[in-house]
């Protein structure tokens, strides 16, 4: 039986307007550097989606604390 794989990105805004963001596989944060963003723009925040989706293709990452607008210009 095949294992059920949970990812969330989870960010947060930075009171400059950049933006943190870490991937979470079932709850614990992973350990590669290169799934992580610090100080980025939506647009990093979009390249972190990008590498996960291709790491994991069968799973549909899960994004939380970003605001409506970069949220959308992600999911186009």
């Amino acid at each position: 039986m095949p294992k059920s794989i949970s990812i969330e990105l989870r960010c947060n805004k930075n009171s400059g307007g950049t933006y943190n963001a870490s991937t979470f596989v079932n709850g614990k944060l992973a350990a590669e550097p290169d799934l992580s963003v610090n100080r980025g723009n939506c647009d990093a925040i979009a390249m972190l989606y990008d590498r996960v989706k291709k790491l994991h293709p069968g799973v549909d990452p899960r994004i939380k604390g970003l605001d409506k607008t970069c949220l959308d210009k992600i999911m186009r």
